[in-house]
């Protein structure tokens, strides 16, 4: 008798808008654990972040809609995400 079994490997469960994308060894994009965290949080909060993260590519992609972010400046941040 043979049992089949699928499974499914899971590398990162949950990923929050301020988790660090980066580019690994064998080429594919992925997204933590390391996380920019509240504080800096974000380049698109304007507080001093400088690593790209989820919440900054959904701003370059339009997700999210700069003017409406209360802490940052909504003028310069969406240059700098880029």
């Amino acid at each position: 008798m043979s049992v089949h079994v699928l499974l499914v490997d899971v590398l990162t469960v949950g990923a929050g808008g301020g988790s660090i994308a980066n580019v690994n060894a064998a080429g594919p994009l992925e997204f933590g654990p390391e996380s920019a965290g509240a504080d800096p949080g974000p380049i698109l909060y304007d507080k001093g972040g400088a690593h790209p993260t989820i919440a900054d590519a959904n701003l370059l992609l339009g997700r999210l809609d700069a003017s409406k972010i209360k802490f940052n400046n909504a003028s310069s941040t969406h240059g700098r995400v880029a």
